[in-house]
């Protein structure tokens, strides 16, 4: 019988299918569902962890750049928010769990922000009208990007939607986040506070 987390998965993975041409896509899937199985087979001997853990990396890299739009239509280079802490969420509109952890994550965009910390959300898959009219029943002031041709969450290993990154000071991804959290959750902001104070 298929976990949760395999159907999940699936689910991504088929919704994405229809988003591009057909050859596109056969080679898409093909990926995602080889990196989940990899993903599901090096997690097998891990501990539990909490629902809202911010785990840290196996081995801290530097982080693959990329240029995409933003909503506002405008180019937007990810190594201009070189200097900060940065969250780089991979979402989408359709995607519940997406949905779910927006509202706290703007909260905590705007009790970090001062602490040179910010969030991306890179929408994965969709066009911008599609996004535009969905952001316009939300209240979110941090940068959404449209990466509407899955190629930066291929590129980054996102397994899954929603996926998080966090990314130094340095560019360097040392953390991850696997599916939705509450960002607003007392033990998820300990643990970015931790990360902050030694990033």
């Amino acid at each position: 019988m298929l976990s949760v987390k395999w159907c999940w998965k699936i689910y991504t993975a088929i919704h994405l299918m229809w988003s591009h041409n057909l050859k596109y896509q056969i080679e898409l899937i093909l990926k995602i569902v080889f990196l989940s199985f990899l993903f599901t087979v090096n997690s097998v001997a891990d501990a539990p962890v909490s629902k809202q853990s911010i785990k840290p990396v196996s081995q801290i890299k530097k982080a693959n750049e990329f240029t995409l739009l933003n909503i506002e239509e405008e180019l937007e280079e990810f190594k201009s928010y070189r200097g900060k802490v940065v969250a780089v969420n991979f979402w989408a509109t359709w995607c519940p769990p997406c949905r779910e952890e927006l509202p706290s994550m703007q909260d905590t965009f705007l009790d970090y922000e001062d602490q040179e910390f910010t969030i991306l959300g890179v929408n994965v898959g969709e066009n911008w009208e599609t996004v535009a009219s969905f952001l316009s029943d939300y209240d979110i002031d941090f940068p959404i990007l449209l990466d509407d041709e899955s190629e930066v969450m291929m590129d980054w290993q996102a397994y899954g939607l929603p996926t998080t990154f966090i990314v130094n000071r340095n560019g360097e991804i040392t953390h991850r986040i696997d599916g939705g959290r509450d960002w607003n959750h007392p033990e998820f902001r300990s643990q970015l506070q931790n990360i902050l104070k030694n990033q």
